[in-house]
Formats: C-alpha cells, sequence, structure tokens
C-alpha cells in the first residue's frame, strides 16, 4: 500500500483517540456520549411547564401586558420553579447573532426553533425583559417567511408543523385556525377499519397525532357536525391509546419536545392532572440538566456503545484474531502433574485473552443484551428482537440500531464460555429475524416499521440498508464458521432467507445510486449542503457495506469510490463536497478535475473525513487515487487530531422529524476507527526485520 503518510503520528494520534474513547465509558463498560443541548427541546419543555403547573395560561398572558416584573416574580414564586427562569436566561444566552435559535446549540437557525423559543418566553410572562432579544426574533422570523416558511419546513411532517403551532397559539402567537387539524379519530377506530383509512402521519407521530389533534378539536372544532361529534366520541379512546403509548420511563419516544408537545396539548383542554401529564412532566423534571435546558433526547448510549466497540476492533483484528492457550490454565496443569494430580482428558481449549484495551467486557456485553427489546414495540407495532438508539424504554427499537448490536455481538461468540456464546446467538438469531420481518418490498429498509399499513410510510434509506446488510453478513459468515455445530441445522433456513434479504438489498442500492454515483444518506446532513443532504456520509456508507459484501469490484462500488475521491478538498478533509465550478472535460486516471472549494473547504468534518478514509482503505492497494485520496484524508485527520478538532463535533445527525443534533462521542468514535484500521494495514504490510549477523 503506497501511502504518503508520517506513520509516527498516524500511531500517535491513533494512540490518542483510543485511549480518549476508553476513557469515556460509564462504569458499567458502556459509553452514554453526550447529546448536544437543544433550544427547541428545551423551549418545549418550557412552555409545557409553564401551561401543567400554571393554573390559568391565559390570565398569565393578559397580565404579563401590564406589569412584567410583578408577573414575573409572581409566576416563580408561585406555581412554576425557578430554574424556568433560568432555562429563559440559558435561551437567552444562545440565541444566534442573526436573531434565531437553531435545533441544537452551535447549530444554524431555523424557524421552528425560534418560534418555539419565542413562544416560551411569552408563555412565562416575561417577555419584556427580553426586549432586544425578541425583536431581534421577530426581525429573523419575518425574514424567513413567517408561518409559510415553516410549512415548508415540515412540508412532509404535519404533526410536528401542527405542534409547533399550536405550541404558538398557546402564546397567543397565531389564532387556532392556522393549526392544522390531525384526524387523530382515525387511530381509535377498530383496527379492521384502520387498514381502509390513509393516516397522513406515520407511526413515529401518534402521540403528536393524538394529543395535538386533541387540542385542536378543543380549541377550534370543525364547522362539520359530523366530524365534532366523531371527534368527540373519540376523546375517551385518544386518552386510553396515548396512555398504551406512554413508555414505562414516563416518555414518549425518549424525546423531550415529544413528550413537551403532548404534555403542552392536555393540560391546555383541562387535562393537567391526568396521569399522562403528571407522568410527562416527571419525565421533562428528571431529564433536566444542570444548565437548565434539555437535549432532544436524553442519550443514544446503544448507538455510540456498538459504534465505539465496531470502530476499536479493527475488522481484520477479528478475522484473524490470534489464539493462544492460556498461560494461568497450563501453569496450573503443570503444578497439579508434578503433584501427582491428574486431570480428566480434554480438548485443546485455546482462549483469546480478554484485555480491557479493547472495550470488549463482560459488562458491556450484559447491558448490550439486556437493550434488546423482549416484547412487541407498542408505537410501531413491530415484534420483538430489535435495539433502540437508548436503554430508555421510550426509544423506538429501530435498523440502524439493531445492526449495529448485531455486528458487535457477531465479535463476541468465539471469545466467551458456552453459556454466554448460546445466550449470544439466541439474541443473535432474534435480532436477524428482526431484520429480515422488516425489509420493504423494494428490497430496502426502513427504520422503524414495514409499510404495511394505512400509516406514511417509513422512509426507506440507503444508510438504514447498508448497516442491515452489513449485520445479516457478519452472523451468514457467523453460523457458516459453525456449520458442523448440532445448532447449525437449526439456522439453514434463516441463511437462505439472508442470502435472499442480501440480494434484494443489493438491488436496492443499484436503484437508489445517484447519476454522479454518490448516495444521500437518511440520518446524516450536512447544513451547507442543498436540501441539508449528506452525499458524504451516505456514499461512505454503502462503500463500506461493498467491502463486507466482497463487491468492492463492482460498478456501483467503483461508481461511488470515485465520487467519493472527487469530493474530496484539496486539504485533504470531506465535507460539503466541492462544487463542481470549472473542471475540465479532460479525464486523467478516471477522474475529472474539479477546482477546490475553498469556501466550502472550513466546514470539512472529522466524521465524514474519518468515513471517507474508512470506506477507501480496502481500494488503497488497487486504485492509485484511493492512495493519493487517503494519503492527503489521513494527513488531514491526522492534524484535526493534533489540534484537538476531534473534541468537537460537528452538526451532522439527524434526530426523527429531521431535528438536528451532535454527539460528543461521533469524532471520536469515527476517527479511532479510521485511524486503527490505517495501522493494521501498514503493520501487516511492513516488512519483517532482518536478522542481522
Amino acid at each position: 500500500m503506497n501511502l504518503q503518510v508520517d506513520v509516527e503520528r498516524v500511531l500517535l494520534a491513533q494512540k490518542s483517540v483510543r485511549a480518549e474513547l476508553l476513557a469515556e465509558r460509564a462504569l458499567g463498560g458502556y459509553w452514554v456520549g453526550h447529546v448536544v443541548s437543544s433550544p427547541l427541546a428545551t423551549a418545549a419543555a418550557v412552555s409545557a411547564l409553564v401551561a401543567a403547573h400554571h393554573a390559568d395560561t391565559k390570565d398569565i398572558l393578559r397580565e404579563s401586558t401590564a406589569d412584567h416584573e410583578q408577573v414575573a416574580e409572581r409566576v416563580v414564586q408561585g406555581d412554576l420553579c425557578e430554574f424556568l427562569l433560568e432555562s429563559v436566561n440559558w435561551l437567552a444566552r444562545h440565541q444566534n447573532s442573526e436573531g434565531g435559535w437553531g435545533d441544537c446549540v452551535e447549530g444554524r437557525s431555523n424557524i421552528a426553533a425560534t418560534m418555539l423559543v419565542q413562544a416560551a418566553l411569552r408563555l412565562t410572562g416575561i417577555p419584556a425583559k427580553y426586549d432586544d432579544l425578541m425583536l431581534r426574533a421577530d426581525q429573523f422570523v419575518a425574514a424567513q417567511g413567517g408561518i409559510a416558511a415553516l410549512r415548508r419546513q415540515f412540508r412532509d411532517d404535519k404533526s410536528l408543523l401542527a405542534a409547533v403551532l399550536a405550541n404558538c397559539a398557546l402564546a397567543g402567537m397565531v389564532p387556532w385556525r392556522q393549526v392544522p387539524a390531525l384526524p387523530f379519530e382515525q387511530v381509535c377506530l377498530p383496527k379492521r377499519w384502520q387498514q381502509h383509512v390513509h393516516t397522513a402521519v406515520d407511526r413515529s407521530s401518534l402521540p403528536l397525532l393524538l394529543a395535538v389533534g386533541r387540542a385542536k378539536f378543543h380549541h377550534d372544532p370543525p364547522r362539520n357536525p359530523l366530524t365534532r361529534l366523531l371527534r368527540r366520541s373519540m376523546r375517551a379512546k385518544s386518552l386510553a391509546l396515548l396512555e398504551r403509548l406512554q413508555a414505562a420511563d414516563d416518555s414518549f419516544l425518549a424525546s423531550t419536545s415529544t413528550t413537551a408537545f403532548v404534555v403542552l396539548s392536555l393540560a391546555s383542554i383541562g387535562c393537567r392532572d391526568h396521569p399522562i401529564v403528571q407522568r410527562g412532566v416527571e419525565f421533562l423534571l428528571s431529564s433536566v440538566r444542570g444548565e437548565a435546558c434539555w437535549p432532544v433526547v436524553t442519550n443514544i448510549a446503544t448507538s455510540v456503545t456498538t459504534l465505539a466497540l465496531n470502530n476499536l476492533a479493527s475488522e481484520s483484528r477479528w478475522k484473524n484474531a490470534v489464539w493462544e492457550e492460556t498461560e494461568v490454565a497450563d501453569e496450573t496443569v503443570t503444578n497439579d502433574h508434578e503433584r501427582g494430580v491428574q486431570h480428566p482428558a480434554q480438548p485443546s481449549a485455546k482462549v483469546h485473552r480478554i484485555d480491557d484495551e479493547d472495550g470488549f467486557t463482560d459488562g458491556c456485553l450484559d447491558w448490550l443484551l439486556d437493550c434488546q427489546r423482549i416484547d412487541q414495540c407498542t408505537l410501531t407495532e413491530v415484534s420483538a428482537g430489535g435495539w433502540s438508539w437508548s436503554d430508555a424504554r421510550g426509544a423506538l427499537p429501530n435498523t440502524n440500531d439493531t445492526a449495529g448490536a448485531l455486528v458487535t455481538l457477531s465479535r463476541w461468540p468465539e471469545r466467551e464460555s458456552h453459556s454466554r456464546r448460546q445466550r449470544v446467538d439466541r439474541a443473535a438469531r432474534l435480532g436477524v429475524t428482526w431484520l429480515l420481518d422488516l425489509q420493504n418490498d423494494d428490497g430496502g429498509w426502513p427504520s422503524f416499521y414495514r409499510r404495511n399499513d394505512g400509516f406514511q410510510p417509513d422512509a426507506t434509506g440507503v444508510d438504514v440498508t447498508s448497516h442491515a446488510l452489513r449485520a445479516l453478513v457478519a452472523w451468514h459468515r457467523e453460523w457458516q464458521i459453525d456449520r458442523g455445530q448440532p445448532a447449525a441445522s437449526s439456522t439453514s433456513a434463516l441463511a437462505e432467507r439472508i442470502d435472499a434479504a442480501i440480494l434484494r438489498g443489493w438491488q436496492f442500492l443499484e436503484s437508489r445510486q445517484r447519476d454522479d454515483g454518490s448516495f444521500v444518506s437518511l440520518w446524516f446532513g450536512n447544513e451547507q449542503q442543498p436540501d441539508d443532504q449528506n452525499p458524504v456520509i451516505g456514499t461512505a456508507d454503502v462503500l463500506i457495506a461493498c467491502a463486507e459484501l466482497q463487491r468492492l469490484d463492482w460498478g456501483l462500488a467503483d461508481r461511488a469510490a470515485r465520487w467519493l475521491v472527487s469530493s474530496q478538498h484539496a486539504g485533504g478533509g470531506w465535507g460539503p463536497p466541492r462544487a463542481p465550478v470549472d473542471y475540465s472535460s479532460a479525464e486523467k486516471d478516471g477522474f475529472r478535475a474539479w477546482r477546490a472549494n475553498e469556501a466550502l473547504a472550513k466546514y470539512c468534518t472529522v466524521e465524514e473525513t474519518a468515513l471517507a478514509v474508512t470506506a477507501l482503505l480496502p481500494l488503497a492497494t488497487t486504485s492509485q487515487p484511493a492512495a493519493k485520496a487517503l494519503s492527503a484524508g489521513l494527513t488531514w485527520l491526522v492534524n484535526a487530531v493534533e489540534q484537538d478538532f476531534h473534541r468537537r463535533p460537528a452538526v451532522v445527525g439527524f434526530y426523527p422529524s429531521r431535528i438536528w443534533y451532535h454527539e460528543r462521542l461521533y469524532p471520536l468514535v469515527f476517527a479511532e476507527g479510521a485511524l486503527t484500521r490505517v495501522m493494521h494495514l501498514l503493520e501487516v504490510q511492513r516488512p519483517a526485520a532482518a536478522p542481522v549477523g
């Protein structure tokens, strides 16, 4: 492999990042990470707590026009907790320079987050204290286009649009007629009728459909008497359904904003004492952070744990794991033999030494297995066997995290005792079956549920599909290795299903490749790209799956690799791809000469660069352009680590409903994986030292 890199610098960077990542573990041996705090979630939580704790929100709003300071003092000393004023102060400190707020700290301002903060300030009754802040926010909203711009932002998510506007309506910012009506009565119909009625929301929006739909009906009932009669008859059933959807941790979807919108909506219609509201308030109060703010979701512990483990262990390391006799066992047998103690004949057991440096600990394994859902998901009605992004009970099982957990578990069985290996194998069978059952008819994988009912289809993604394929390949190989074992006969039918699923999944990827060779990620974005798309991460994910499938020599992989190389910036990093401005028609080594766009180069990220390096690494020995891109990418990545840039996560993550977030561990995890794989290949290809003399 002809990489023009400083090996010593790469090694030092890899050791540094690895040590930092291992130091981030919790006491149980897994990773919790830290999802950035969110102005959007904080504003929603503040509004919900005001509505749930105050006797009459309208009185507060009316009195706030007379004497703000007096009202604010009464509010704080009365029903509202003092930390809500701290929350308002936190929101004030995190207003962006243009006057708006983003979904997360350091995120780009958007109209939804800004309007929610405005509503929260008004609902506390103290907007006058922040006159300049509110003026700049009003100017930002007007410049963006007001409610029309909000509708464009949520054009594909009617339930979230209704939730934001309902929050604003309760704050007196917009009339209730501007809030879209949500047909909550449809999901209250008998099951045999629901399949004949199309509901214009997805299943993950059910809590908002029921709660916000009820609030809209209460404050602005429809003119049609039949519709009014039908919705009035479904009020009790809608509350009963909401109670079933509320998770054991008192949340809805383990989400601050979703839980807050439900609490706010029900409190506004006189249900402050209902158990749903009381439990929702408990969740909000228990999940608030020390700075009186909230993240959009409490944590993504399962995601970061599986990512960390899968990146800490390079692929080759486990395929060619070094097995050796345990020295302690050898010494025990030798000493006993010398004392005349006879041992029964046993097969030569070879045990891979488990050291704490790889993160694969017994406690972490037990925690990961306990995170698997052993019952059907009430919200999505998907069977047991999946993993969610968090250990929180409200988090939804999904394809990405199920696939990540399965890949992690595929590295464990040969390292464990027989009883543990059986437990891992049972979990894997259940998880693989869960994945196979979720595959759509088009061959791709959705995140949460199949397209098989009257709800809006769950989006199918190339990154989601790539992760599912990697998990299926990992366990297909694992069971092939164990084919001689007695339990192997029970895997034959499952193996046939896996073969068919992989074929269909590959065909789906072929159908989703864009003309330029790239793929667009579903769950990662880039604020500097049109439509917030992230083709770098999407393409890298697919290319990594191609390596797992041993299809790097296929046309799809070749086109993806060419695009990934061509999108690299002159400085070596990846981020927003270079714009096709002023490139020549001539080609060299099959690649067009693109002009570097320095205006976008400053937005290169550790996350995107590390994933691109990981994706191109298997091509380093067969493609000179790939090797050249890798050399520049590694140099950029090492420089980033040396300058502590890997401790500054980029705003690239999407939470459901396309709410932006960033996670502190993402740059650490992805950088460690890329650097570890590079060091492994460099060591494998380094010639052995010649004997002296």
